[in-house]
């Protein structure tokens, strides 16, 4: 269960920072590509979980 909150949560991340960014090209304010290379960082981190089963007793 841990993992699908960790993969929701990166998820949620890059699509806020997109949206945020074309909030910014589209209104014309200056600093979206900032955010375009924050995107790009967050795409191509990687991310690995392991869920361990939990002991018995």
């Amino acid at each position: 269960m841990k993992s699908v909150f960790i993969f929701l949560f990166y998820f949620l991340s890059i699509i806020t920072v997109s949206g945020f960014a074309a909030f910014l090209m589209y209104h014309r304010i200056e600093g979206w590509g900032w955010l375009v290379f924050i995107d790009v960082l967050l795409v191509s981190m990687t991310i690995r979980t392991a869920d361990k089963p939990q002991s018995e007793g």
